[in-house]
């Protein structure tokens, strides 16, 4: 997640010479919660799908 990020930051705002706390803690903050949001969004429901169908396929 975070590569795209950072290319997002980068399309937009541009590079800065040196590294500021503030933008640093932003940066980190929203990497978080689009962590968190993917994580809902895409990953539990791919694992509870993947164990439905482990479930169903495994033979008996």
């Amino acid at each position: 997640m975070h590569p795209v990020l950072l290319a997002v930051i980068d399309g937009t705002i541009g590079r800065r010479r040196q590294d500021d706390p503030l933008l640093l803690t932003a940066f980190f903050v929203v990497l978080l919660l689009l962590c968190r949001v993917t994580y809902r969004c895409v990953e539990a429901p791919s694992q509870s799908w993947g164990r439905g169908l482990a479930r169903r396929v495994r033979s008996p």
